[in-house]
């Protein structure tokens, strides 16, 4: 079924650096006298979110707008299911944010995720010792509203406020970018349906997506221009995984839409 995004999440992405002691330990001689960066690492992520799937940073969803009810009910409409969602994904079952569905939570809700963790002994056998350092890369996905400047200040406090004793934490801000939602009843996207359906034969559906583009919001800021958001990928295409693929048929649709998509812009009074 072919889409047309009408809106992005942003993000914002940090890396955690937790230093402890000056050096390895060994854990039967200073265990019990010495905080474990490691342990410290998987307290303080634990902190950051909880049983709800609940974001909990001091004034995080201030800036978080409702979805509105037309919305939601366009969205109940898709053909989705979550039986078939958590197949797809090899899944037994969805979690989220609690009062909300998988498509809300993907599409207009913040999140965070913790995307890599090291620390200590990581070859074979075993090593008893109390690691020096231990770090993580996390980000939070944003929704329009809210801001990664804004999100890096609450982050940085709550770490402030949640490092205990003997170790010391490190924020590093790597990248980060608003969110975006464009008018879904603009005549931009009219000429992209009308583009779609001459191309794929069948209409396409409205959507939002999850992921962050930073530099499209960027682009409606500077230059005050409308955006259009077309993609031919597939959910099951595997994106930022091994063996991401991309179907040979749906990039020469693609093409045909692309090239109808010209002329009906250029019928746009």
């Amino acid at each position: 079924q072919p889409a047309i995004t009408y809106g992005l999440r942003g993000i914002a992405y940090f890396e955690l650096h937790l230093q402890g002691p000056k050096q390895d330990l060994h854990s039967g001689s200073f265990g019990g006298a010495v905080n474990n960066p490691a342990v410290a690492l998987a307290k303080l992520l634990a902190k950051l979110i909880d049983d709800r799937g609940r974001v909990q940073l001091p004034g995080f969803y201030d800036a978080v707008q409702p979805l509105e009810d037309a919305e939601r009910q366009m969205w109940a409409g898709l053909d989705f299911s979550d039986a078939n969602f958590a197949k797809q994904l090899g899944v037994d079952g969805l979690l989220g944010e609690e009062g909300f569905s998988t498509l809300e939570r993907r599409w207009a809700r913040p999140t965070f995720d913790v995307h890599g963790l090291w620390s200590g002994y990581q070859g074979q056998g075993g090593k008893t010792i109390i690691p020096a350092k231990a770090g993580a890369k996390i980000s939070f996905r944003l929704v329009p509203k809210q801001t990664p400047e804004t999100v890096a200040q609450q982050l940085r406090q709550f770490v402030a406020e949640n490092t205990p004793p003997g170790i010391a934490i490190e924020v590093r801000d790597l990248h980060g970018g608003p969110g975006l939602v464009v008018d879904p009843h603009s005549p931009y996207i009219a000429a992209a349906q009308q583009a779609i359906d001459t191309a794929f034969g069948k209409s396409a559906v409205l959507i939002r997506e999850g992921g962050s583009i930073p530099i499209v919001a960027q682009m409606v800021e500077q230059l005050g221009a409308d955006v259009l958001l077309l993609g031919w990928g597939m959910d099951d295409d595997g994106a930022h995984s091994p063996n991401e693929k991309f179907s040979i048929q749906d990039y020469f649709q693609g093409i045909r839409a692309s090239s109808h998509l010209w002329y009906a812009l250029a019928q746009i009074d």
